[in-house]
Parts: C-alpha cells; structure tokens; sequence
C-alpha cells in the first residue's frame, strides 16, 4: 500500500496457491486379475492479483480497480474394473486453464452521518470460454450507533 499526496491511496497484492493430488489403488486379486484399479490425479494452481486505487472526493469515495486469477486445474482419472462393464466406469481427461479479469469501479457517499450508499459496476470476464458478464451493484445503508441495517443489489 502506498499513499501519494493526501487523496490517492493505492494497492496491490498477488498470492498463489496450488493442490496436487494423486491416488492409486488396487484391489484383491481374482482369478488372476484385479478386480478393481483406479489411478486419480488432479493438479491445481491459482495465481491471483489484485490493483486498486481509492480517493476521497469530498463526502464521496471513488475506488476502482481490477482483480486478475489466472485458474489451471488438470484431472485425469481412469478406473478399470475387468469383471464388470466398463461403460460404468468412463475414463476422465481434461484441463481448464484461463484468466478471470474483474475491473471495477465502486462510489461511495454518506448523507447527514447516518446514510451511507455505495454503488458500483463490475464486468467479468473468463478467458477459457470466452464468457463475459457485467455486475452492478447498489448498497444503501442505515447506521445506527449499535449497528447498521442494508439493503443490497447485485447481479
């Protein structure tokens, strides 16, 4: 986090995170043949990042930014079972991997020190398949001394 002058604070932050697991089993053998074999592997990786910055406009807040992950998650599955139908038991292969880019933009305002509204536009967008969607947001808030009372919007 860094602050430059008295209005524009920014930040950034990145993790990254990964699961791999794998399994083999085999069961009794049975007139010389196992009855049961599964192999199972799942890699998963998730590298996230995150930019922002936010300025005090007066009564107003305007925070805008982006969150960037980029998503790989590899299975591969296989399962082989002689003494039954190997339809029931499909083999499974496969990887999706892409960036879900989220730039946003959020306004936030109080009124007479007991309202608050924040309202915001988020636009999603996922590389894998293409897909994209816009989310906007709307907040309004009642602050109490002991707490506070929403109601929120968002798609």
């Amino acid at each position: 986090t860094e602050q430059w002058g008295n209005k524009v604070r920014w930040k950034w932050g990145s993790s990254l995170s990964g699961q791999f697991q794998s399994r083999n089993a085999e069961s009794d053998i049975v007139t010389f043949q196992h009855i049961h074999r599964e192999r199972f592997d799942n890699d998963h990786v998730l590298w996230s990042n995150q930019l922002s910055a936010s300025v005090r406009l007066g009564e107003n807040r305007l925070q805008a930014g982006v969150l960037v992950n980029y998503l790989h998650n590899q299975l591969e599955v296989e399962t082989v079972t002689p003494l039954y139908f190997n339809t029931f038991f499909p083999n499974l292969s496969g990887t999706v991997g892409g960036a879900l880019v989220q730039p946003y933009v959020n306004l936030t305002r109080q009124f007479a020190g007991v309202w608050q509204v924040d309202a915001g536009m988020r636009y999603v967008y996922f590389g894998y398949n293409r897909s994209s969607a816009p989310e906007p947001r709307l907040n309004i808030q009642r602050l109490f001394p002991s707490g506070s009372l929403s109601l929120g919007y968002g798609r």
